[in-house]
């Protein structure tokens, strides 16, 4: 499922490349103005409220856009225009992760530093334990733009189902956050990309929760199969037939030599 993963995305990020570009400028932009705009206004409260509502626009920045690159993942187009018709949409969820972040921020800002402060065993301790706390709020809410679009309209339903995808996909949400940081910290923090690797992973790997009548391991012996819900299905804890699953978008994917990258009109 991993190395299909990579394929569509590259695919699909190739075909929509400038748009996806345009999306990244605009962001990069906004992130500018966090640091332009407040000294220029001056005055401490002043200066803190209009930062505060410059983070608080990234935020719904980049909810609009993960709606917006939600037709790339299904082979459709990104249009801009979509991103402007998801703004008023997108206030829910942006505010949602605004205060969720803040949350992470004040741990990491201002709760680890007073724990070793401490100077003992217990403050090194419990530093080094909000550090996982941290990380782990990463990888969960990563997904969070994608499960709002396509798993539901209210925050904290959608907060569940982002703790439900961490603990039954770990391995795929750790992994997708090592992508993620590679394309933050390695290249240029673009969110256009990280957004539609992670739409495009949320929707194939929930195939396995809309597929229940593929058989399950321990089916034959009577045994029931364990697992909680997602979207009014059990998550599977048994093998999963990827191979089954992924033959329609394989197909729809296709597969493309370096010539049909470089000249597409060629295909």
């Amino acid at each position: 499922m991993t190395g299909f993963l990579l394929q569509k995305f590259f695919y699909d990020l190739w075909d929509n490349l400038f748009r996806i570009m345009a999306l990244n400028l605009g962001f990069l932009v906004s992130l500018s103005l966090v640091f332009v705009l407040p000294p220029l206004i001056g005055g401490t409260l002043p200066g803190l409220l209009v930062f505060c509502l410059l983070v608080f626009w990234l935020f719904v920045y980049l909810c609009a856009a993960s709606a917006a690159l939600e037709p790339v993942s299904n082979y459709r187009t990104l249009s801009l225009g979509d991103f402007v018709k998801n703004l008023t949409s997108s206030l829910v969820p942006g505010t949602a992760l605004f205060f969720l972040a803040l949350v992470i921020f004040v741990i990491i800002r201002f709760t680890i530093p007073v724990y070793l402060r401490f100077g003992t065993v217990f403050g090194t301790a419990a530093a080094f334990f909000c550090c996982w706390i941290c990380l782990f709020f990463l990888g969960t809410l990563q997904f969070y733009p994608a499960v709002y679009r396509r798993l539901g309209k209210r925050p904290l339903i959608c907060l569940k189902k982002c703790f439900i995808l961490f603990f039954d996909n770990t391995g795929f949400c750790i992994f997708s956050l090592l992508v993620n940081l590679i394309f933050t910290v390695l290249i240029i923090p673009c969110p256009g990309w990280s957004l539609l690797f992670l739409d495009e992973g949320l929707r194939l790997r929930i195939l396995k929760y809309d597929a229940p009548n593929f058989p399950r391991a321990g089916e034959n012996s009577g045994r029931k199969p364990r697992g909680v819900k997602l979207r009014g299905v059990k998550l599977r804890r048994d093998p999963v037939p990827w191979k089954e699953l992924l033959a329609e978008e394989r197909e729809k994917t296709g597969r493309r030599s370096w010539r049909d990258f470089l000249f597409p009109w060629r295909q």
